[in-house]
């Protein structure tokens, strides 16, 4: 049975050792050295911490930094993305909440250290990667999880400006990449274009999708979202045919007036999250790219990336809104009104979704948790 994502990993690993998984173009790792250099990272963070505790990652978006993250869960234990163009008042904050046991940093990240207080064991990423392998710790580690262990935590702020970490287990990523991969095409020949940073939820269908499939994720350059012909090249070159960004990056290259039929001639599935995607942009791309596949998603980081999913299958005015569609298999969507009875059709009232897919609740913040997560009325 499935009930960590280290299997992913492990199957495809022996499936497509070679083959690359994650890589920005120029610098990568193939399955197996993404397999290798994640259990010597779980090896080496395993002699000094114990299991189910928090490691941070505070590294550049790279395939790198996925390779920490695997190395942590290889460890028992749950990863923290953090990124060093955050505000140091805001890490700080996380880490506060944390209490990690250990961080992992890269050379570029290392003089960030000296603005933070911390109070665990610091790991170079250069120097962890190059520990040995030992098996039996990694095997008896194993041996003592369970689906309800906690895979990572993400941090969003929310309406108040406080960090709140969202913790997902490795249940509800299971839940999450079983259910979605179908419905939206994703198979072995996928090749996301990444967009987000790895702190964002978004970041997780790409990472798991690609860990499950045998796709490939290229990281695409900060600076080819800053000058939208260099993104035409990248997406060109790269023959990337999955973009799943939120709308904004869309529009970039819309205002740009750059899109080319004949240079995006792989670009087959054009998802969106994140905000409203308005359908004046989307028509400009469904005039141009008219063979793609268009979907709306939705969801908050709190159901582990999206919850629904609505495929654009008619012509939408410009001035009209998408639907945000119907859930993926095994997740329950509802309106619920003021009164907590269900809202019938024409309606108004709250959101409330329910399934595997859910959070665990906010790290270490227990009051936020019970008015957020609450009981199917």
């Amino acid at each position: 049975m499935l009930y960590n994502v280290l299997q992913y990993l492990e199957k495809t690993e022996k499936r497509l050792s070679d083959k690359t998984a994650f890589t920005d173009g120029e610098t990568g790792l193939t399955f197996r050295e993404l397999g290798e250099s994640a259990r010597a990272i779980g090896s080496g963070l395993a002699e000094e911490i114990s299991v189910r505790k928090p490691v941070i990652v505070l590294m550049e978006k790279t395939a790198d930094c996925i390779a920490a993250f695997l190395g942590a869960v290889y460890a028992g234990c749950f990863y923290v993305p953090l990124d060093s163009k955050m505000p140091v008042d805001r890490m700080q904050l996380i880490i506060d909440t944390l209490q990690p046991a250990a961080l992992i940093y890269d050379e570029k990240n290392e003089k960030t250290l000296d603005k933070l207080q911390l109070n665990c064991g610091q790991f170079r990423y250069d120097q962890l990667v190059k520990g040995k392998v030992q098996a039996d710790r990694l095997e008896k580690i194993r041996n003592q999880a369970v689906d309800t262990d906690l895979l990572y935590v993400l941090f969003t702020s929310g309406s108040t400006g406080v960090p709140k970490g969202v913790s997902i287990c490795h249940r509800s990523m299971l839940d999450f990449t079983e259910s979605s991969c179908e419905p939206l095409y994703l198979d072995e020949n996928t090749r996301f274009g990444n967009q987000v940073p790895f702190y964002f939820d978004m970041s997780t269908m790409e990472i798991y999708t690609t860990l499950k499939m045998g796709s490939s994720t290229y990281i695409i350059p900060r600076k080819c979202f800053l000058f939208p012909k260099l993104m035409i090249e990248y997406l060109e070159k790269y023959e990337i045919n999955t973009a799943f960004w939120v709308p904004y990056a869309f529009l970039q290259l819309s205002n740009a007036q750059v899109l080319d039929a004949e240079r995006l001639r792989a670009l087959k599935y054009i998802y969106f999250c994140g905000e409203v995607m308005p359908c004046k942009h989307m028509n400009r791309y469904r005039r141009v790219l008219q063979d793609a596949v268009y979907c709306n998603l939705y969801g908050p980081t709190e159901i582990t990336n999206v919850c629904s999913y609505y495929m654009v299958d008619r012509e939408y005015r410009d001035d009209e809104s998408l639907p945000i569609g119907i859930p993926f298999p095994n997740t329950r969507i509802f309106i619920v009104k003021d009164d907590n009875t269900e809202a019938k059709p024409g309606e108004v009232g709250e959101i409330l979704i329910g399934g595997s897919c859910l959070s665990l609740g906010y790290y270490n913040n227990k009051e936020v948790s019970a008015r957020s997560f609450v009981q199917n009325p």
